[in-house]
């Protein structure tokens, strides 16, 4: 230590010379300033070109005394200080690019349509100075709002350039000069929290007066992530957006809720929504005047009206009302409604089917009637029977109704293929639906596809890009498929590139014997076509999910190979194996790419690299990006919800939980990213067991949805949202109203009682209140209605991870649950979420590294799946549940 002592008192003797030596030069700058003004107005052209040029040079220093003369007598000598100082004030320089400075001349004499487009051309040319000295003198109203969200985005952008060039000074100063609004002002107050200066702005902006300086503090505060002081500070400064935001996060949605009935409209579904809501948040009872106006609209002629109705009375949770109107305006949707509750006999209804002896070849003959009507034109009206058709197709297959299933679909498939062949192969895709098998019936798509080809060649290629998609890559791949196995029929190749495309169940394992296939096919290709296979088989891996093999490939590619594979995919999966070490130096190879492109790496990018560098063990490292993502972030909500991501990538769900509730206190209401920045924020909450918190952030999100012109295609995220507001409200007054709490729990358990949903927080939550005797009600009460849901439909490996689900998270029936399991995995053994179902039993139980060992399994099929990605830190790290 004490080695450094003599450089700093070095220094701090240097200091004191120059600054001594700085005071004695003074007055002889004075004094040269002073005779260059006068050279102004000399009477030889050469003097005053001169005199110029030197005081453009000298710069701020001149600005006095050039200010003096502006006014002189003398024509010349006014002329030419003028000038200077508008040279000086707005940055130019003598080596200033003479682009911009003519652009900047121009900008004095345009019109206001040619001052934007001035202005827009600096931009291109970085002279982020110029703008904004422009933008702070510029007088038009309209034009300076007009412009303020680009003067805000090009002061911010100016700041991290200064930033990254450590001059922390020169980024104070740009922010300074952004508009004065919320968004700006919070920029500023977030450079003060990351350069240690937010206590003392805080103290030395208490004593200010008036609406400026409460929308400051606002900013301030909001940088302090103490929403409560916000709120009082966004009142005062008349921002009552932003104010009803805050009190929502400090725990109070009432301001949100009445500020939407305030400023909605009184006949509108949000106004009637918050009204009923506020009147359930305060714990009075709903009643049936409280949904008139609601009922109201639902029955009305207007769509939008009645969707908003539709909407309101689902994120009400008001099933009664509005499922019956959703079931008639909605069939299809209503069905998908209904199957995904495991309420099948309502599905089947919805689509107009009787429960108790359904007709499915009936109602499919009908359909297909009307669809090949359709197709010819002989039908007027635009109908979903194609849609419908694969739905119910969908339902059968994986239901394992295979008897119902050809029995309906086998005869009308027959006549349309007679009847139109192109017809016939554009409903043939829609049945092989891809690799998402829950938007087909790829069986039924493929023993119909397999019929009607028969030993017809151009039968089978329709088959294949029915099955795959027009393409060279996929007809590369069916072409290999037969060069590797000439002895398989094409039955078999179709079979084989199904599995491998990850396209329908595959309880043979056929993929995997495949796979080994296509490795020794590489290995005995000639050295030459290496390269060409290794990409095909990564990129099909890529495509369908599976770490193992896409990594397997990546690992024998030559390096031009992998320059093609994006890096955010590189990093995705070599995270998923847990080669942290490689992600972190992708990552920070496309930081030094981004700056060797003079561009600055954003705040994100440098979370991604902190998080991978920790995991890997890189701890200094990863404290120096830590610093760069405090730098760089200023008070954006997008870049802190990126931010967050970036830390959930690399399993540091405590970082990102806390960037996502900065991203939900920095958000502007009227932003596109308010409601996510809420949402991550809440769920969040949610898992930390913050049950006031995200009980009020809960409703004002479900507020948002109220108010929002979005078309749902499915409601159940709205009930999943009611779900979540009314299980942490109740909790958190559990103590004080605990028979209105457990009713409302009660509710919440019917509504869901056989979705898997309700398990995901709920039974949890209930243990660790101390509601044992309510856990095990509700619970056995779910389990045996999925039983009896499974007795009907005993082949359906979905329902059976259901009910396993059900059972792991409430630790209760763990043997049922596994042998539950076991079927639904030897019917798609690769199905990321039955296997992340099996690490919920095994950590259930208590065993960590099984949990652990599955939970990789179930990432390695979806590693782009952030839910898993939790699971299998939470297996890692989290106390085993009891």
């Amino acid at each position: 230590m004490k080695i450094l002592l003599v450089p700093i008192l070095a220094g701090l003797v240097c200091g004191t010379g120059l600054r001594a030596a700085t005071a004695e030069a003074a007055p002889a700058v004075d004094l040269r300033i002073d005779a260059l003004v006068r050279g102004l107005a000399d009477e030889s052209f050469r003097v005053r070109e001169q005199s110029t040029k030197e005081l453009w040079k000298l710069g701020e220093a001149a600005l006095p005394a050039l200010r003096g003369v502006a006014d002189s007598a003398d024509p010349e000598q006014a002329i030419r200080a003028h000038d200077l100082v508008r040279k000086i004030q707005l940055h130019i320089t003598p080596d200033t690019d003479p682009s911009v400075i003519s652009l900047v001349e121009n900008y004095g004499t345009a019109s206001l349509a040619e001052k934007a487009s001035l202005l827009g051309k600096m931009r291109g040319k970085r002279a982020w100075r110029q703008m904004l000295k422009l933008y702070a003198a510029e007088t038009d109203a309209e034009l300076r709002e007009k412009l303020r969200p680009m003067m805000g985005a090009v002061a911010q952008k100016a700041a991290r350039e200064r930033l990254m060039l450590g001059d922390g000074p020169g980024a104070r100063e740009f922010l300074e000069m952004a508009p004065a609004d919320p968004a700006n002002l919070l920029a500023l107050a977030e450079f003060h929290r990351s350069h240690g200066t937010l206590a003392a702005e805080l103290e030395r902006a208490a004593a200010e007066k008036g609406p400026k300086a409460a929308a400051w503090r606002m900013a301030l505060q909001r940088a302090a992530a103490n929403p409560a002081a916000a709120r009082d500070e966004a009142f005062a400064a008349g921002e009552d957006q932003i104010a009803v935001a805050m009190a929502a996060l400090a725990g109070d949605p009432l301001p949100f809720l009445r500020e939407i009935q305030t400023k909605g409209e009184e006949s509108s579904a949000a106004a009637s929504y918050a009204a009923i809501v506020a009147r359930h948040w305060r714990g009075q009872k709903v009643r049936q005047a409280d949904l008139e106006p609601l009922l109201r609209m639902l029955s009305g002629r207007d769509p939008d009206e009645r969707g908003g109705a539709l909407n309101a009375l689902f994120l009400l949770g008001e099933l009664e009302a509005a499922e019956p109107v959703f079931a008639k305006t909605q069939p299809l949707t209503a069905f998908r409604h209904f199957e995904a509750l495991e309420r099948i006999p309502e599905a089947l209804r919805a689509l107009g089917l009787d429960p108790a002896a359904p007709d499915y070849k009936s109602w499919v003959e009908l359909r297909f009637t009307r669809l090949q009507a359709e197709d010819v034109g002989e039908q007027t009206e635009v109908s979903n029977d194609a849609e419908e058709l694969v739905a119910l197709a969908n339902f059968l297959e994986r239901r394992r109704m295979h008897a119902e299933l050809g029995e309906a679909f086998g005869a009308p498939l027959a006549a349309m293929a007679e009847k139109d062949i192109n017809v016939f192969v554009d409903f043939l895709s829609k049945l092989f639906g891809g690799r998402e098998t829950l938007s087909g019936a790829p069986g039924l798509a493929k023993k119909t596809g397999i019929a009607w080809a028969g030993d017809d060649d151009k039968r089978w290629d329709e088959v294949v890009v029915a099955a795959f998609g027009d393409d060279d890559e996929s007809r590369n791949w069916w072409q290999w498929l037969a060069d590797i196995k000439p002895e398989a029929g094409r039955a078999e190749r179709l079979d084989a590139m199904l599995a491998i495309s990850g396209i329908g169940p595959d309880p043979g394992g056929l993929r995997g014997i495949w796979l080994e296939r296509l490795w020794q096919a590489v290995a005995a290709a000639e050295p030459n076509q290496h390269a060409a296979l290794l990409e095909r088989i990564h990129q099909l891996a890529a495509e369908t999910g599976d770490v193992t093999t896409c990594l397997k490939a990546w690992d024998q590619m030559p390096p031009e190979s992998r320059e093609k594979v994006f890096w955010g995919l590189q990093i995705v999966h070599l995270s998923a194996a847990e080669r942290w070490d490689e992600a972190a130096e992708v990552i920070l190879k496309q930081i030094a790419t981004i700056i060797e492109a003079r561009q600055e790496p954003t705040a994100d990018l440098h979370a991604y690299a902190a998080a991978a560098l920790r995991i890997a063990g890189r701890h200094e490292q990863a404290v120096e990006h830590d610093r760069w993502v405090e730098l760089l972030a200023l008070g954006s909500a997008e870049t802190a919800i990126r931010v967050g991501n970036g830390y959930a990538f690399g399993l540091d769900y405590r970082r990102a939980a806390e960037w996502w509730a900065r991203a939900a206190i920095q958000a502007q209401p009227e932003s596109e990213e308010f409601a996510l920045a809420m949402k991550l924020h809440s769920d969040a909450l949610l898992e930390q067991e913050k049950w006031p918190e995200t009980a009020a952030t809960s409703e004002l999100i479900a507020a948002i949805y109220a108010g929002s012109d979005y078309q749902w295609a499915n409601q159940l995220p709205l009930m999943r949202q009611r779900l979540q507001a009314d299980m942490a409200r109740s909790l958190a007054r559990l103590a004080s109203d605990r028979s209105g709490s457990l009713a409302t729990l009660a509710r919440c358990h019917r509504t869901f009682a056989s979705d898997g949903s309700l398990a995901d927080f709920f039974f949890p939550a209930l243990r660790k209140a101390g509601l044992l005797k309510e856990h095990d009600a509700w619970f056995l009460d779910s389990w045996n209605r999925i039983e009896a849901v499974i007795a009907r439909y005993p082949d359906c490996d979905n329902t059976r991870n259901t009910a396993a689900w059900f059972a792991a998270r409430a630790v209760r029936k763990l043997d049922a649950a596994e042998q539950h399991l076991r079927r639904a995995l030897a019917a798609n053994p690769n199905q990321p979420a039955y296997l992340d179902t099996m690490a919920e039993i095994q950590f259930a139980r208590g065993k960590r590294a099984k949990a652990i060992e599955w939970s990789l399994r179930a990432v390695n099929f979806a590693p782009e799946d952030t839910l898993l990605r939790r699971q299998h830190e939470r297996f890692r790290s989290a106390p085993i549940p009891h």
